[in-house]
């Protein structure tokens, strides 16, 4: 579990940090205040989406009812539970 949550967070801050330095982010410097917490932000959804599919995909072991589980719990779920 730790190897994968190096490696998404890895690809999450690469791919956060790549879109700010891209050019389009509307002319703030790095170190302006905010950007670090916004980039950080953006960097955390990749290593939760991993380690919540790897922690459903371990007992499950059965790809359809993985890809289900994953997808109600991060896309379904929290939307329902601000409802409530």
């Amino acid at each position: 579990m730790a190897a994968t949550a190096a490696l998404w967070t890895a690809v999450g801050t690469t791919a956060s940090t790549g879109s700010f330095l891209n050019g389009h982010h509307a002319c703030l410097p790095i170190t302006h205040p905010g950007v670090f917490r916004a980039l950080a932000a953006s960097a955390l959804p990749a290593p939760v989406c991993g380690l919540v599919g790897l922690s459903l995909g371990v007992p499950l072991r059965h790809t359809a009812a993985t890809m289900v589980t994953s997808v109600f719990t991060l896309v379904t779920l929290p939307p329902m539970c601000y409802t409530l």
